[in-house]
């Protein structure tokens, strides 16, 4: 058998085991832009970070606040973003330039931030996103060594807004307009 062949071989094996690979369990890429610093890319020109993305983890869509994720971009679906989930469904939210203005989050769907709020497009712009955007959870800083380190919502050092996020938690039971019984979260 010639080296071709089995070369032929081992690629028609090797490629579709690799694409099947990167698209339902996770692959590295890089974190460009100052959206999410401190988080990312602390030191502006100095060196951009590489972060482990998590597909597998988006499956049956169980998120908590302060998770990063990545998701395409509502108002371009070409471009895909890393933001962190700050409010989830049933949660309100108040905007980040104005406390009086508040967001009950619909059913399927959060709201994300950028922690850098001078330079991040975000929920504060186009309003909650659909879970069904999300297309991966940042788990871990992979790139450069010095920054290697597991990204956990609970033990990270940037704070969740807790003054910005009330949530779902608090329910209220009584009938519609149209006199069926309910449930509000209050």
């Amino acid at each position: 058998m010639s080296w071709k062949w089995r070369s032929l071989k081992v690629i028609t094996f090797l490629a579709p085991v690799t694409l099947t690979f990167i698209d339902t369990v996770g692959h590295v890429s890089r974190v460009e832009g100052v959206s999410m610093q401190p988080c990312f890319n602390p030191e502006v020109n100095k060196s951009l970070d590489y972060v482990w993305l998590n597909i597998w983890s988006t499956v049956g869509y169980q998120f908590k606040r302060g998770d990063i994720v990545t998701l395409r971009a509502p108002y371009n679906p070409k471009n895909t973003v890393i933001k962190r989930i700050i409010a989830l469904e049933g949660d309100s939210v108040s905007h980040v330039n104005s406390d009086d203005v508040w967001v009950r989050v619909p059913r399927g769907q959060c709201w994300v931030e950028g922690d850098n709020p001078r330079f991040s497009k975000d929920s504060n712009s186009y309003g909650p996103v659909p879970l069904g955007l999300i297309q991966a959870k940042a788990t871990h800083i992979v790139w450069p060594p010095r920054r290697w380190c597991k990204l956990n919502s609970s033990n990270n050092e940037y704070s969740l807004p807790p003054d910005r996020v009330m949530p779902n938690h608090i329910t209220s039971s009584h009938n519609d307009y149209n006199g069926r019984p309910c449930t509000t979260v209050i």
